[in-house]
């Protein structure tokens, strides 16, 4: 039986048991399984998921019988939704999902709402709470209505209530620690402002809350009572201890990997189980449950050790030279962790060959959204070290980036100004696509900065062909720089137009008017109009818009301005003439 799977984030904890667990089954039942996977998804730029995205690309999905899929480890810029439409629309092989319900496959998911119900329980009738706060997870993702509903309907058997302004919307991740902290310190900055228990829906958002609270002076668990969710390593040898309930991630994919095998058989199966959690009151509620310092002090020194690693392996790759010294590097680091019997790598639009035997990790290498190639790692069967960690995750970034430099040092060595052939594009002036990675960056920092809202542009010159054939291709040249030119002068502070490549172009836009977009069209048409009086062809665009409500929905934002401006070029192309007119 030969299956794919697909995760996210592997480096950590949960994800990492998912890929033991996966192996081991597949060990003991002969199937062949291909992971395809990233180590980590960044947060601050959508342009570097595209990058990542590249893997999906990889297997051919008709050579495999089955499918698992840990879509929520993939959430970030709708990652998991450009992945669930690949596959709903290229495979028909049965798939299964943990931890998510999603339409159309069978769904493993873990007692969100009967683990938070049991964990308040035990704090109202063992440990006397009555007064509760609540952080909840992201408020589009399901499992996160799901816990808080259970918490809830602890709170209304024993007759207790709780109020908004004890409830915290969080995003499932470390980022909100000091807003959190905040939010429950409000109004008077002390420890009187606060509940007696904050029941926090996973473990990153409630390790988080803790170290702000104890900046500020607030003890744990004498003050306030911490709890998260998911039991990860860092809960275990946090001080305090965090109490937490651990949905295990070995009886997920357990059940989902026997519940694909039934598939493939032909089996009826429910398209949804539920698998039950275990509660670990600790001291962060003030039960002592037996850990102990010699851990916390075994965990930090096993942390200062791997942060010599860091240092040691950033040298190492920044002397690389030549793009065999790097994947050779690259190579000797992973078949030495006892973690991979062998290591591979594919560029220059290599693709990495279907498995023959056992269970293969295939990861991109990438910097930021540009896609080098592949690492394909053979785990080596029963290991029991998780397959990334930290300091392998860092060495798959140092790949990509010294590929990225390597690529760089190869285009600048006729070039003086480094500058500006590695960000802006020679013919126009304006930023090419490396350029538009680093200004995308910027404004993202300096409209949150400033709340201010974002529009992105899609611009893409009608009929070059036919300036190019009627009047040679230095007209062409012309048009492409005269297009520039009116993009540009459209353009206002802190704007920023690029040529993608050929004659298409992306603006990005401030929208510090209501009518900004129009304004910008407006002013685009004019300058070309007064282009078209210069020329003896005539010089006309198709132009789509779409403001950006939301960063993470970039990406988004601009297939959906591409897909306006490809409307008004079909009705360019559809028109008798065509001329006359900015499309």
């Amino acid at each position: 039986m030969r299956i794919a799977a697909f995760i996210g984030d592997i480096y950590q904890d949960y994800e990492a048991e998912l890929v033991r667990t996966i192996e081991r089954y597949a060990a003991s039942h002969g199937h062949v399984v291909d992971i395809f996977g990233n180590c980590s998804i960044p947060d601050g730029n959508p342009l570097y998921a595209e990058g990542l995205k590249s893997i999906f690309r990889v297997p051919e999905l008709d050579e495999y019988d089955g499918i698992f899929m840990a879509s929520d480890t993939m959430h970030h810029f709708n990652m998991n939704k450009d992945l669930i439409h690949h596959l709903m629309s290229s495979s028909s092989c049965p798939m299964v999902n943990v931890r998510s319900v999603e339409k159309g496959f069978h769904s493993v998911v873990p007692g969100n709402e009967s683990s938070l119900y049991e964990i308040t329980k035990k704090l109202i009738e063992e440990l006397g709470v009555t007064e509760f706060g609540f952080v909840t997870g992201r408020d589009d993702m399901e499992d996160s209505h799901e816990r808080f509903a259970g918490f809830k309907r602890a709170l209304d058997e024993h007759g207790l209530t709780i109020t908004e302004d004890r409830i915290f919307h969080g995003d499932y991740w470390r980022r909100q620690g000091a807003i959190t902290a905040e939010f429950f310190l409000s109004p008077t900055g002390t420890a009187e402002s606060l509940p007696q228990a904050i029941v926090c829906s996973n473990d990153y958002m409630a390790l988080a809350l803790m170290d702000e609270l104890m900046i500020r002076g607030i003890r744990i668990p004498e003050d306030v009572f911490i709890t998260g969710v998911d039991n990860i390593d860092e809960a275990i040898y946090n001080d305090p201890p965090l109490s937490s309930i651990e949905i295990s991630a070995e009886k997920l994919a357990l059940c989902a990997l026997q519940t694909l095998e039934k598939l493939i058989y032909g089996e009826l199966v429910p398209e949804i189980q539920t698998v039950t959690g275990n509660i670990f009151l600790r001291r962060s509620c003030g039960v002592e449950d037996g850990s102990d310092d010699k851990k916390s002090r075994r965990y930090d020194s096993q942390r200062r050790m791997v942060s010599r690693r860091y240092i040691e392996l950033s040298t190492k790759f920044e002397d690389c030279l030549t793009e065999t010294e790097c994947l050779d590097d690259a190579r000797e680091f992973f078949e030495s962790t006892g973690v991979f019997s062998e290591c591979r790598f594919y560029v220059h639009d290599e693709k990495p060959p279907l498995s023959e035997h056992g269970t293969t990790l295939v990861l991109p290498i990438n910097f930021r959204n540009e896609s080098y190639g592949y690492c394909s790692m053979k785990l080596v069967p029963g290991n029991t070290r998780r397959p990334i960690d930290d300091l392998m995750e860092f060495v798959m970034l140092l790949i990509g980036h010294t590929l990225g430099r390597l690529k760089l040092y190869q285009e600048i060595l006729s070039f003086k100004d480094i500058r500006a052939l590695a960000f802006k594009d020679p013919m126009t002036g304006l930023y090419n696509r490396r350029g538009f990675d680093r200004k995308v960056t910027e404004t993202f920092e300096y409209t949150t900065k400033n709340s201010l809202k974002t529009a992105v542009v899609s611009i893409d010159m009608n009929d070059l062909k036919g300036v190019n054939d009627n009047y040679g291709h230095s007209a062409g040249d012309d048009a492409i720089i005269r297009l520039s030119q009116a993009i540009s002068g459209a353009l206002r502070e802190q704007e920023f137009a690029v040529r993608m490549g050929g004659d298409e172009f992306e603006v990005i836009l401030l929208l510090t008017e209501p009518d900004r977009i129009d304004q910008y069209i407006k002013d685009f048409q004019d300058a070309l109009a007064k282009a078209n009086s210069e020329t003896e062809y005539e010089l006309t665009a198709s132009i789509g818009a779409c403001p950006i409500d939301n960063w993470e929905l970039f990406v988004e934002c601009m297939h959906n301005a591409d897909k306006k401006m490809y409307e008004q070029k079909r009705a360019f192309k559809a028109s008798a003439s065509g001329k006359g007119s900015v499309r």
